[in-house]
This record gives structure tokens, C-alpha cells and sequence, in this order.
């Protein structure tokens, strides 16, 4: 759940830049009619059983994002299409809205958990590396130009 936390933000931006890009980390169900369970396995997908050798298979990941440092490549476990999806993560991307707001303790009746605050805080830092990143790409893109 934490790697869905952390990528939720990379894939948000890579979906307005790029939607067609991404659009199989946007749609577990027409990425699973299309892929073979074979290459869905070398995408790590967690619909299917993992690859033994996980040196055998990658995931999507966003230019500019720092990676995990306990996984080989700093890759996430499970496909980000998955774990960017999952209930929970969609719960702490909610509740990120009424934190941003200074309204999480309204929202949640109280001081919110220490989990809760922890994953509301890593989206919130993830988001601004992405943001940061984003707008850094668009400054290399105009300089560029000139």
C-alpha cells in the first residue's frame, strides 16, 4: 500500500501529460484483456502470481521519482496500475484533500492514527516531488527553446 502512497502522484502527472502513455496503469481490466498473463507477470501485476526470480521483471517508474531503496532497481514490488488503485490508497488520497484543508482532525473525529498521519504526510511529500519535478521538465522545456 505504501508504494500505491508514494506513486500515486508520479502517475497522476504522467496521466495528464501523457494518457495514453499510462493508460494500462489506468485500467487493470483492459490491460489484463490485452497483455498476456506472461508479460502482466513481468509487469509484477498483482493479479498474478509474482515471477520467482524478480530480476526476471520491472515496473513503471516516473522519470524523476527516487525509487524504493530495498527493492532491486528501486523498483516497486507490485505494478503501480495495481497499488495506486487500491481502496486504501484512494482513502488516503481523500483524506489528503481535508489535510491539505487543515480539516483532518474534523474529518477523521479526532487526532488521526499515526498510520493515517504518516501516509497522509508521504502522499502530501510525494505529491510536491512531483509537482516539483513537473515544473522543472516545463523550465527545461522552454529553455530549450530559446
Amino acid at each position: 500500500m505504501i508504494e500505491g502512497v508514494r506513486l500515486l502522484p508520479w502517475l497522476q502527472q504522467a496521466t495528464r501529460r501523457d494518457p495514453n502513455g499510462v493508460a494500462h496503469l489506468n485500467d487493470c481490466e483492459a490491460c489484463m484483456r490485452e497483455r498476456s498473463r506472461d508479460l502482466r507477470q513481468s509487469m509484477r501485476c498483482g493479479y498474478e502470481a509474482p515471477l520467482a526470480d524478480l530480476r526476471l521483471s520491472s515496473t513503471w517508474r516516473p522519470d524523476g521519482f527516487s525509487g524504493f531503496d530495498d527493492l532491486p532497481g528501486g523498483l516497486a514490488s507490485t505494478c503501480p496500475g495495481y497499488t495506486t488503485h487500491l481502496p486504501e490508497v484512494r482513502e488516503v488520497s481523500f483524506l489528503h484533500l481535508w489535510f491539505k484543508n487543515g480539516q483532518l482532525r474534523d474529518k477523521v473525529g479526532g487526532p488521526p492514527s499515526e498510520i493515517v498521519q504518516t501516509l497522509v504526510e508521504l502522499l502530501s511529500s510525494e505529491n510536491s516531488a512531483a509537482e516539483a519535478h513537473e515544473m522543472q521538465r516545463a523550465r527545461d522545456a522552454q529553455n530549450a527553446g530559446r
